[in-house]
């Protein structure tokens, strides 16, 4: 029996753009897998991620190229805690022009919110939350695409890292209060978590979530330096602004493609020339997003189809008319590959909702 098709919330949240990670987070995902044993260059060279990617922090690559370069790592290490140990070796050179404006702030209050501001450059596969009370303040990871397994190497690296580089900022051994992950434990010995950690740790919790004795957050650290963290305050403020833009930019793309739609099928030249750029410069600016014309056009419709069903004056016909398809029966084809059904049948089960 097939399963029902999708609600609108999850399908439109499926269709979102392609997640991507930094540049500066595939080289500490890097140099730590190097640090431990694996031969990367193939993965690398089949992957596309050569030096000048690599080399430039403005460069972003989708979260599933990430995905396959840790799953090549993992399969070579053979280690079930590698998200783990890679915590153990972060420095601020992991973080690029983060690390280095963290470690130079005032306090570790001050390093915290600067490094959880600034946490979306470095990856979109999670948003963080904190919270701060009379005694305590916690922080809580959680994945963009509610997905539990296939994020946990990231959420012990992340929990591991922060911790690791708090006590290298402050050059002290303060411990957690409590740690706790979505996802159930991996292994049968506890001792790396108790190690690492140093405090309580729950598997199968409801939340991914970190949580320290508020007093540490007036902690000076180390190496405070004013005129260092305003430098680097203000590169990374540059780089936000570009990573913004960019996404400003997929914004304004997919609006062109929704307004030629009703004429007709885009491509990217026409659209390129209806945007006023060339098309390869379209194709260049695409990719740095992760994503590729073809695949933002199917994004852009398959989102539009689902608003356009919920609304039952439209007719199917004139629903595919509206995004671009010349018979009724390329929509059918086009939808059954996002929904497994027909419009027809979800528009069927939305009305009896």
């Amino acid at each position: 029996m097939k399963n029902p098709p999708a609600s609108p919330a999850s399908a439109a949240a499926a269709a979102e753009r392609q997640l991507t990670v930094s540049s500066v987070h595939l080289n500490y995902l890097i140099d730590s897998a190097r640090d431990m044993g694996a031969q990367l260059q193939a993965v690398l060279d089949e992957l596309g991620l050569n030096a000048a990617l690599l080399g430039d922090i403005e460069q972003r690559v989708p979260l599933t190229v990430e995905q396959r370069l840790l799953d090549t790592i993992r399969q070579q290490l053979d280690d079930p805690l590698f998200g783990l140990h890679m915590g153990e070796k972060v420095r601020p050179a992991s973080a690029g022009s983060l690390g280095y404006a963290t470690m130079s702030s005032r306090n570790l209050g001050e390093a915290i919110g600067l490094m959880l501001r600034y946490e979306r450059f470095q990856s979109d596969v999670a948003h963080c939350d904190m919270q701060v009370d009379d005694e305590t303040f916690s922080i809580s990871w959680t994945p963009q695409d509610g997905e539990v397994d296939i994020h946990r190497h990231r959420v012990e690296a992340t929990f591991s890292g922060w911790v690791n580089f708090g006590r290298w900022i402050t050059r002290s051994q303060h411990h957690p209060l409590a740690v706790s992950f979505r996802h159930a434990c991996p292994v049968d010995d506890t001792g790396d978590y108790e190690r690492i950690f140093c405090c309580p740790v729950t598997f199968n919790a409801d939340v991914n979530r970190i949580t320290l004795s508020a007093s540490l957050l007036d902690i000076p650290l180390a190496d405070a330096d004013p005129e260092i963290h305003q430098l680097m305050r203000a590169r990374i403020e540059q780089l936000l602004a570009n990573y913004q833009a960019r996404g400003n930019f997929l914004g304004t793309v997919r609006q062109a493609i929704l307004a030629a739609l009703p004429l007709c099928t885009p491509t990217l030249e026409s659209l390129a020339d209806e945007m006023g750029i060339k098309p390869w410069t379209l194709r260049r600016r695409l990719s740095a997003e992760g994503t590729d014309f073809s695949s933002l056009l199917d994004q852009v419709r398959q989102e539009q189809v689902q608003r356009y069903l919920a609304d039952p004056r439209q007719s199917i016909s004139d629903i595919a008319s509206l995004l671009g398809y010349s018979e009724q029966s390329a929509l059918n084809r086009a939808f059954k590959r996002w929904f497994d059904c027909t419009p027809a049948a979800y528009r069927q089960r939305l009305l009896q909702k």
